[in-house]
């Protein structure tokens, strides 16, 4: 009796004993704090905002909440392109070791990349939201493979647009197409818009801007009626300036076909490609897997997910231009009245 007495106070002792080192495991786990990684942003005029909006909407569904598991560093680059302040900008955020750069477009990249080669430090990874062409990136970084990210396409949907043009206004068959020169794709994209009007039987003019101001001033000068449509070429200038051109082109009668469903919810007339918000969405996964060490070398640069033609009703009413049933079922948004 009194053997079994000492095996039961033993085995007690023994499970008491395994239970506190449990609990205290348990606790030491839990003071523990999560690691937080550090994310630069590099982002230029306020429309790619959305972009990065996306890319922390992607996160925090990923389980990467700010604040908790990720903390962002946000440089914004000023308009012109050598402003003595983006290159202090972006050498302090890159001073400050962060995990992952994330960049809003080529104009940022390039920044980045022109920065590390001058620093000439080793490379974080980086992950772009929106390059046309990212084959032209600078081989600073992207020869050491530590660039991926998601490609907008729009060199790739320039033809698409003049052919959804054509669809929509069927009778068009004078086309201005604006071009930036300060873009260094804008040669590449008046091949692709040339070829496209070729095919379509269109006679497609050039206008050259280099600057915002140009952009209103030029289209002050055109005749009514001259053009049936114009189509933008990729750039960051006219990403916002043709929307804000809005009221000319709505006197000039001119149809727009835009490149971002956020320039028709600003009331442009129509667009086709993806969203903003979307792209840095796409682009979080990319980051997360960074972040989970894997190599961006082993991380491909994305396609878009989707690609949608948007259409503005009310807006393209006031050109005097009736859309029927057949070409609205082209759109995959309406806004405008008609959603």
């Amino acid at each position: 009796m009194v053997n079994r007495t000492r095996h039961a106070f033993f085995l007690t002792c023994v499970i008491s004993a395994a239970m506190g080192l449990l609990f205290l495991l348990i606790a030491s786990n839990r003071s523990e704090p999560l690691s937080v990684s550090r994310i630069g942003v590099v982002v230029s005029n306020e429309g790619r905002t959305e972009k990065i909006a996306g890319l922390k909407e992607g996160l925090e569904k990923l389980g990467l909440s700010e604040g908790k598991r990720v903390e962002y560093a946000t440089v914004r680059l000023q308009p012109e392109q050598d402003h003595p302040q983006n290159r202090e900008a972006v050498e302090a955020l890159l001073r400050a070791h962060p995990d992952v750069v994330v960049t809003a477009g080529a104009k940022e990249t390039a920044a980045v990349q022109t920065a590390v080669a001058r620093m000439a430090i080793p490379s974080p990874p980086i992950v772009f939201i929106g390059v046309a062409l990212p084959s032209a990136l600078s081989s600073s970084a992207a020869g050491t493979g530590q660039v991926t990210g998601v490609d907008n396409a729009q060199i790739s949907l320039i033809g698409k647009r003049l052919e959804l043009t054509a669809r929509l206004l069927p009778h068009a068959k004078n086309v201005l197409v604006i071009a930036d020169d300060q873009t260094p794709l804008f040669q590449k994209g008046i091949a692709e818009a040339e070829t496209a009007a070729e095919k379509l039987g269109i006679r497609a003019d050039i206008l050259m801007i280099s600057s915002a101001a140009d952009v209103e001033r030029k289209l002050e000068q055109l005749p009514a009626g001259r053009y049936d449509a114009l189509l933008p070429l990729p750039s960051l200038i006219l990403e916002d300036a043709i929307t804000d051109a809005l009221p000319l082109l709505t006197e000039k009668r001119l149809f727009v076909m835009g490149a971002y469903p956020e320039q028709v919810k600003k009331g442009l007339f129509a667009a086709y490609g993806v969203s903003f918000f979307e792209q840095g969405e796409q682009a979080s996964l990319l980051v997360a897997n960074l972040l989970d060490g894997v190599p961006a070398s082993k991380l491909p640069i994305q396609w878009p997910n989707h690609v949608r033609l948007s259409l503005h009703t009310a807006s393209i009413a006031k050109l005097s231009i009736a859309l029927s049933d057949r070409q609205l079922s082209l759109a995959h948004e309406l806004y405008g009245g008609n959603e």
